[in-house]
């Protein structure tokens, strides 16, 4: 049952409705025509390829003539690229956004130097004349006029002593009592110190203890005068035991006894914890195991250094009976592509400033 003040709203709506319908006499109206903009895009999809492109681009013709009248547009990121699909190229583009700058619609990379190529590798510079004649002499420590390979083994750690020693520093809190010395009661206080947080680290009372049995075991060795205190070389000993053969080999020595499960001295392949690839350059007389002098060799970088400059000699010592000053500067030309070369260099340049 429809209520009664429902009727009259149906009569006004039934009325308005064939008011926009039917003309003043009764006849049907033709259908509205659609929006300008509607009208444009149907004629384009029926229209060929060119014609719908100029039909198109005559819709937009009020937004370009607002950009010509001052209006300036946006700057910031350039529009999708739906908006310009339609354009043959960018010069309608451009001159679409008149008043846009083109860093804005094409944004240069931003890390444009990681696009170009890499620079070209540095070509090798040749050992010169004078950096032999500097060199040669302290190299030469007996001065019997030929260099060896020992000579230029002990004038490597020389030089590298001398380096590190040259910006060498204590560290801080260690010499309590500020004597320039470190004592062996100052070893202990700091060991306790070291064992406290070790402690708060969850490390076993086993490794603590062994920890500080290496430290005294290092002290000890570096004392060379046996006072109870390291001052000078000592302390350099001490703290950077790479620069001294027995402290090196004392700690090369306790990383063998960590891994060494049958605690036979020595390393086997299976025991060993670096890649295999590696055990088979350390194991150097090939008897199938890696011993404390050859891991120290080959952790402090001696037996690469024995490689390289085995290499020199082979080169430019051509009797075989030690280099000789004459040999070097002759062979400058055929050392220089080797790493001896660059090695050698870094020498005269390291004397220089020392």
């Amino acid at each position: 049952m429809v209520r009664h003040w429902f009727l009259p709203l149906l009569a006004w709506w039934v009325s308005r409705l064939q008011a926009e319908t039917l003309g003043p006499n009764g006849e049907k109206l033709p259908p509205a025509p659609p929006p300008v903009k509607k009208k444009v895009e149907t004629e384009a999809k029926e229209a060929p390829p060119e014609a719908a492109k100029e039909a198109v681009k005559g819709a937009r013709r009020p937004k370009k003539a607002a950009a010509k009248q001052g209006r300036r547009q946006p700057r910031g990121y350039p529009p999708p690229r739906s908006m310009y699909d339609d354009f043959d190229d960018f010069e309608d583009f451009d001159h679409y956004y008149d008043d846009i700058h083109p860093d804005d619609l094409h944004p240069p990379p931003m890390y444009d130097d990681f696009h170009e190529p890499p620079p070209p590798p540095r070509p090798a510079q040749e050992l010169t004349k004078a950096q032999v004649h500097f060199l040669f002499p302290k190299i030469d420590k007996n001065q019997d006029g030929k260099m060896t390979l020992d000579e230029l083994q002990a004038f490597s750690e020389d030089t590298s002593k001398q380096t590190v020693s040259k910006g060498f520093r204590m560290p801080k809190g260690l010499d309590k009592d500020k004597d320039g010395a470190f004592s062996l009661e100052e070893l202990q206080a700091n060991l306790e110190k070291e064992a406290k947080m070790e402690r708060e680290e969850k490390v076993s009372e086993e490794q603590i203890a062994k920890d500080a049995t290496l430290e005294k075991e290092k002290f000890a060795l570096a004392d060379a005068n046996k006072d109870s205190k390291l001052t000078g070389d000592e302390i350099l000993a001490f703290f950077h035991p790479d620069m001294d053969h027995e402290l090196s080999l004392l700690e090369v020595r306790a990383i063998v006894e960590d891994d060494d499960a049958d605690k036979d001295g020595k390393l086997s392949q299976k025991e060993y914890p670096g890649p295999g690839r590696d055990f088979k350059d350390i194991d150097t007389d090939k008897d199938g195991f890696v011993s404390a002098v050859e891991l120290q060799a080959w952790k402090s970088g001696l037996q690469e250094f024995k490689s390289v400059m085995q290499k020199l000699m082979t080169i430019a010592d051509k009797d075989g009976d030690g280099l000789t000053l004459s040999e070097l500067l002759a062979a400058r030309g055929a050392i220089k592509k080797t790493r001896a070369n660059g090695i050698m260099r870094s020498w005269a340049r390291t004397h220089e400033d020392l």
